[in-house]
């Protein structure tokens, strides 16, 4: 019973975290199964939630006036420029309920595990590599992949990158195209992995850590740049401030098998040979040449007029559906859509809340969040997936420094 029980709890937070949305079944249902849910196990618990929350409520109340500054700026400048474009008021919405959905997961935790953060992050790290070998298990098996495919909704600018852009082979999941925000999961995972490594000292996570930038070369390339800067970070902080140098030979051995082991299959497929060439394009131009070529992103960097930059122009979306100016660039689009201020303080709740779960076992978790969220932000748009994750974090660790529940 147990064991079924956990089984149950491992599939729901699965899909909580990476959303499957199916083809051909009412939209109410999905939005019940994602957003009503979660928030009536939390009524259900009502008492147990309330008392998580109220024993954080100044830090909550004055998360909560910062955030409505940026939130009622996403309403207002829209009316006021008269484009009624509340896309981006959008984006604070389905955050919300990606918030309810870890809130859910949170309460099952501390209620029938009355577990640690450790338990929670190590969930994260979990999901993130079953959804890697989802990925896996999908391009080795086509027919099941066909089947997937016709029952989940993918899009058609997704479904057209499938069929004519060998390098996307891998670009696919439980819940269909994974691109950008999957690499990002996979970068994130790493840091938690790095952080329950440096406390548990467990050599299992440096091989979910091989499997995490193997899924950062499926999903995004910029994510394993990312990643491995991480990596270097850490085993730099651990070689000469902490003189842990069986960091740097477990991780150089491991990296050494899981390439070969790659280098191996590439031999002995086309896809694969052409997805390593795709992925692996931009570390062979940073050795060889000393840079990565990205004109196309930096290109959407500019300085746009005065009034656009203090104000925005109330536009986060483009007529033709598209991104606005066809910028999607992370700190760009909110300068364009509601100016530098409703930006700053925005990024400012962010940075607050990172550097607010700075844990006494692995301080450095602040500086290699910092490091993943904005070198994210240069490429695009990462700050609606961490936003409410952060929150749901700082509330797990204060149970832990001596907030009761």
């Amino acid at each position: 019973m147990k064991l079924i029980k956990n089984i149950i709890f491992l599939v729901y937070s699965s899909l909580i975290f990476y959303r499957i949305y199916v083809l051909n079944i009412p939209s109410f249902i999905q939005i019940f199964i994602y957003t009503f849910l979660p928030f009536i196990y939390i009524l259900k618990n009502y008492g147990y939630s309330i008392s998580i929350l109220t024993k954080q409520k100044k830090e909550i109340l004055v998360d909560f006036i910062i955030l409505m500054i940026p939130i009622l700026a996403s309403i207002i400048v829209p009316m006021l420029f008269s484009t009624f474009d509340f896309s981006y008021f959008m984006r604070f919405i389905s955050a919300f309920t990606y918030f309810i959905g870890y809130f859910s997961i949170l309460v099952y935790i501390k209620k029938n595990h009355n577990s640690s953060s450790d338990f929670l992050f190590n969930l994260i790290i979990n999901i993130t590599c079953l959804y890697i070998l989802g990925t896996v298990m999908l391009y080795l098996i086509p027919s099941l992949k066909e089947f997937w495919f016709s029952k989940i909704f993918i899009g058609n600018i997704q479904e057209g990158l499938y069929e004519n852009h060998i390098a996307y082979s891998f670009r696919i999941g439980w819940s269909g195209f994974s691109g950008f925000g999957m690499t990002f999961m996979c970068s994130l995972s790493i840091v938690l992995s790095l952080y329950l490594f440096n406390k548990n000292r467990l050599t299992t996570f440096l091989f979910k850590i091989i499997l995490l930038l193997i899924g950062n070369a499926f999903y995004g390339r910029v994510g394993l740049l990312i990643s491995l800067l991480v990596l270097i970070t850490y085993v730099i902080w651990n070689l000469f401030i902490k003189g842990r140098f069986i960091d740097l030979i477990l991780l150089s051995v491991l990296s050494l098998v899981a390439f070969l082991l790659i280098l191996n299959l590439r031999t002995k497929s086309f896809v694969i040979d052409q997805w390593y060439e795709w992925a692996m394009s931009p570390l062979k131009s940073l050795f060889l040449y000393g840079t990565v070529n990205q004109d196309v992103m930096f290109n959407m960097y500019f300085f746009p007029e005065i009034r656009t930059f203090l104000f925005g122009d109330g536009r986060y979306t483009g007529l033709n559906g598209g991104y606005y100016m066809n910028v999607d660039v992370g700190y760009m689009r909110p300068i364009l859509f509601y100016g530098i201020f409703n930006t700053i303080i925005f990024y400012f709740l962010i940075i607050k809340k990172i550097f607010k779960l700075s844990l006494k076992d692995f301080k450095e978790i602040s500086i290699l969040l910092i490091m993943i969220v904005f070198l994210f932000e240069i490429k695009g748009e990462i700050i609606f997936m961490i936003l409410p994750l952060l929150f749901i974090f700082r509330i797990y660790i204060n149970s832990e420094r001596g907030i009761r529940i």
